[in-house]
Formats: C-alpha cells, structure tokens, sequence
C-alpha cells in the first residue's frame, strides 16, 4: 500500500475522533436538557454506538486501538468543561466549522484506502457528512428535524 503510514494515522485520528463523540454524548445524555434537545443527544449516542460497532473490526484489522488515548480522554474532560462556560450553541458552531472542514480528510482516507475497504471508508465519508448535516439544523434552531436526520441515518446503515 503506497501511502499506509498516512492511512494508518488518518485512520486512527478518524478512530480516536468517534472515541472522544461517543464517550462525549455519553456524557451529554446524562444532563438535564430540553426534551427535543436530550432526544438529539440521545439519537446521536446511537449513532456513534453504531459507529463503534462498525469502526471496531476494521481498527482492529488494520492493528489500530479502539480504546480511547490519552489525548482522547483529555478531549472529552476538557469538552465537559468548556460546555460549563460557554453556551451549548457556541461549541456546536465551533464542531460544525470543524466538522465541515474534517470531511476533507476524511475523503482522503477514503482515496488511500485500500480498495477492499472502499465500502467501509465510503461509510464513513457519509457519516461525517451526515453530522454537518444535522449539525447545521441544530444551529439553525430544529433539533426536531436534527434527530430524524440521525435516526434515517441509523436506521439506513444498521440494516
């Protein structure tokens, strides 16, 4: 494989990244929260469940870790905090932009994969994708139409 050590490194920032969500939204579920927005939470744990369940072989094929680093562990500790100081709707808007600009990567991990993979790394492009999507719909004040984003999502990829 011409670019594995590029790979192997997009692949694992990629794996670590859905750590720290998953491990992120966990926390988020256990707040008090307005119901449409706890059910946006909740929706968006079952997603990155969902990614767990399908990032966890493919890590585990390529020898990458699927438990969360040190820096991982940091990220979500210092996340909690941030949203202790800042407004809810401000750190969305920071992932959006953040999460908008990542797609790039993320689609070059997808053209250096290999090509058995091409189905898995095509996932996820479009779950990425699928975040800024429901993302953009948070901040535009429908978490209604947020969660249904998240649960077609779910409910297209889980069977």
């Amino acid at each position: 494989m011409e670019h594995r050590a590029e790979f192997l490194k997009l692949f694992e920032y990629e794996v670590q990244n859905r750590l720290m969500a998953y491990n992120g939204n966990l926390g988020m579920v256990k707040r008090k929260l307005e119901p449409e927005v706890l059910g946006w939470y909740q929706s968006y744990l079952a997603f990155e469940t969902l990614n767990q369940e399908r990032y966890t072989p493919v890590a585990e094929k390529f020898g990458i870790s699927t438990a969360p680093n040190f820096k991982t562990k940091m990220e979500v500790f210092v996340g909690a905090l941030v949203l202790r100081i800042l407004s809810e709707l401000s750190v969305l808007r920071y992932m959006c932009k953040e999460t908008e600009a990542y797609v790039a990567d993320l689609e070059r991990l997808r053209d250096i994969a290999p090509e058995e993979d091409r189905e898995f790394f095509d996932y996820v492009v479009a779950q990425e994708v699928m975040q800024v999507e429901t993302l953009k719909l948070r901040l535009e004040g429908n978490p209604q139409k947020a969660t249904e984003v998240i649960d077609k999502f779910v409910a297209q990829y889980r069977s």
